[in-house]
């Protein structure tokens, strides 16, 4: 990513809204952290990848 193209570092988090989901509120914990920090991952890289593989990587955790 370019200089010119460099994310803002931070973005809006509607947390009220996040923890009023009904869908959220129905993840568990593990689910939970990994959705939050793929969201951290596209908002600093503008996407994240397709592959489960990557997503994996990116997470730190098993393909599992």
């Amino acid at each position: 990513m370019s200089k010119d193209t460099e994310p803002l570092p931070y973005f809006k988090w509607l947390w009220r809204d996040w923890r009023a989901n009904r869908k959220v509120q129905r993840l568990n914990y593990v689910a939970k952290g990994l959705y939050r920090e793929l969201l951290d991952e596209q908002w600093s890289e503008g996407s994240i990848p397709g592959d489960l593989e990557e997503l994996a990587d990116i997470c730190g955790c098993p393909l599992e």
